[in-house]
């Protein structure tokens, strides 16, 4: 029995020191791969360039390291910092469709190939941003998706507690082909589809969109923190995350664990794990999970990084604040900002695409909007445009004149259309696409080619029709309604839409889904007619109106004002009741 507890001793001192060797030598090889020169993932094959702007290019490598980068004649040097960082800044090019290789040295050498001058789109917001062209029953479009001058990527999934620096590895940049076209953003894809036959200018479409987000993931820290009622939230997270921290036993961890050469008292951890999280990988088999909590540093996702790696299983915390899309009560805001989109700002973009709103915040989504839209720009450095689908008709039509809810969708979009209020802003209206019986229409098409019309007009200075009727003012005169429009083009139109197909005149037809109301606000609906390019609203049962409304439930069916280039009206109301 005595020789076996020295046995056991014995074996479990050469155990320690085994670690001891194990860590010392993992600190070495960390070292070695610090040192290892890096580019932003954000940088691949296959991409775009933002044209006749500076580009930065960064990355890491060896502290003290020369680095130069080359690209399309341009030659620039530069020192990584105590850090490791490097950066350099490419002077304006014009847009270019030949590919060019960008070649970056400094210890050893990398070469990015394949990359053509032009403009970048971002592509945010929930599910039907995320959906994908395979997904719209779009075989054709798919056959003939040859389209070399159209590059496409989607940022893989990432949240995070504070702003983020990098993409997580396997952001890949593709050319637009018949072979890997059903994985684009099917919006994306139909935008940058129109905007590229129309100015030949190559056009990436950089997707980063998380379904079921609600608009409060996307803010900044920044923008969280002006709302009272998201400041105490904020307050009590950051509480959690620090009290979570300052229990770790990271003076003993730190002699064992080391994140790309730093030992982990060092590392600076952002936050506790997410629900998502199922293991934590550690360098040394000495290390043990603490309390069952999974810390998560910034690169977590990006474990090859970790050396002598040992998979560690381990539950959720149900304690600590996690995941934004399963705890949205808690405190949503800034998670996909933070992982999804601060990444994002260092590199130029021609402007952003937003379609969102489903999970809404109603009567608040103006002010989340344009304080989201604020502190883009401010993170960016640009006042670059944002162009956004109105939300579409929705569920089965209740036929109801006043409205068929309270709150919900018909309050969203009149939030949208204030949304219009917002400096270089653009409203895809989509009130004649949607699905009734389907969340996420597939006709993508119209809703991409309506954003294009947008950038089309106000970015690449087309002279075309780029929206529909606009409510912009009523008057009443002999018991009727007068309403003018903004975009009427060249004239108002009764028009009749089928699925996938341009809006044609409905000759014969009648306005639908107008209602008037008086004093009493009983809601009524309306005979209307096209008089030149103003519509006439009226009804016997109420002889004095004072107030319309258009298109105003979750699902209005047989809406049909729409201008002669096609384009439908935005729903909208006049009263405030």
């Amino acid at each position: 029995m005595i020789w076996k507890q020295i046995r056991q001793r014995c074996l479990c001192n050469m155990f320690n020191i085994k670690c001891m060797i194990v860590s010392g030598l993992a600190l070495a090889m960390a070292g070695s791969l610090q040192a290892a020169l890096t580019v932003n993932n954000l940088f691949g094959d296959h991409m775009v360039l933002p044209r006749d702007k500076h580009v930065s290019v960064w990355g890491t490598a060896e502290a003290g390291q020369s680095v130069s980068v080359t690209f399309a004649g341009q030659s620039l040097s530069c020192k990584t910092d105590k850090e490791g960082n490097w950066s350099v800044k490419l002077a304006p090019m014009a847009a270019n469709a030949v590919p060019q290789d960008l070649t970056i040295t400094g210890g050893n050498t990398l070469k990015i190939t394949d990359i053509l001058l032009g403009d970048v789109w971002v592509c945010s917001g929930q599910s039907n941003m995320e959906f994908k062209l395979a997904s719209c029953k779009a075989v054709a479009d798919i056959k003939a998706a040859n389209m070399p001058q159209i590059r496409w990527t989607s940022v893989p999934g990432q949240e995070g507690a504070q702003p983020m620096t990098n993409v997580p590895d396997g952001m890949n940049w593709h050319v637009m082909s018949p072979d890997n076209a059903g994985g684009c953003s099917a919006v994306g894809f139909y935008f940058a589809r129109k905007v590229n036959a129309a100015t030949q200018v190559p056009i990436g479409v950089l997707c980063s969109a998380q379904g079921g987000s609600c608009i409060e993931s996307w803010l900044s820290p920044e923008a969280i923190c002006n709302y009272p009622q998201n400041a105490e939230l904020a307050q009590r997270y950051h509480a959690a995350i620090d009290g979570w921290r300052d229990s770790l036993p990271l003076d003993d961890l730190g002699k064992w664990l080391v994140q790309i050469g730093k030992p982990l008292a060092d590392a600076g951890i952002s936050h506790p794990a997410l629900a998502k999280l199922k293991q934590w990988q550690t360098l040394a088999s000495a290390a043990v999970a603490h309390k069952n909590e999974a810390p998560a540093p910034p690169d977590v996702d990006d474990l090859k990084k970790w050396l002598a790696s040992q998979n560690v299983p381990l539950p959720a915390m149900p304690e600590i604040p996690g995941h934004p899309l399963l705890r949205p009560k808690w405190f949503p805001g800034a998670h996909l900002y933070n992982g999804r989109i601060a990444p994002l700002t260092k590199l130029p973009i021609k402007g952003m695409l937003w379609y969102q709103g489903e999970n809404g915040s109603g009567k608040l989504y103006y002010d989340r909007f344009k304080s989201m839209i604020e502190t883009d720009r401010k993170q960016w450095q640009d006042e670059f445009p944002v162009y956004f689908v109105q939300l579409p008709n929705m569920e089965e039509d209740k036929n109801v004149p006043q409205g068929d809810v309270v709150e919900g969708w018909p309050t969203t979009r009149m939030q949208q259309l204030k949304c219009l209020q917002i400096s270089r802003t653009g409203m895809a209206v989509t009130i004649d696409v949607g699905d009734p019986k389907n969340l996420h229409p597939t006709n993508k098409c119209d809703m991409g080619e309506r954003l294009a019309l947008w950038a089309l007009a106000k970015d690449y200075h087309k002279k075309i029709a780029f929206s529909g009727p606009l409510y912009q003012s009523m008057r009443i005169a002999n018991g009727k309604i007068i309403l003018s429009f903004d975009h009427v083009g060249s004239g108002l139109m009764v028009g009749r839409k089928d699925p996938f197909k341009p809006a044609v005149e409905d000759m014969g037809g009648k306005l639908k889904r107008f209602a008037i109301a008086g004093e009493d606000k009983k809601w009524v609906w309306a005979d209307a007619v096209i008089v030149g390019v103003t519509v006439r609203l009226s009804s016997p049962e109420v002889p004095r109106p004072v107030a319309a409304r258009y298109a105003y439930s979750v699902n209005p069916a047989g809406c049909n004002l729409y201008n002669q280039d096609g384009l439908p009206a935005s729903p909208f109301r006049t009263d405030n009741w």
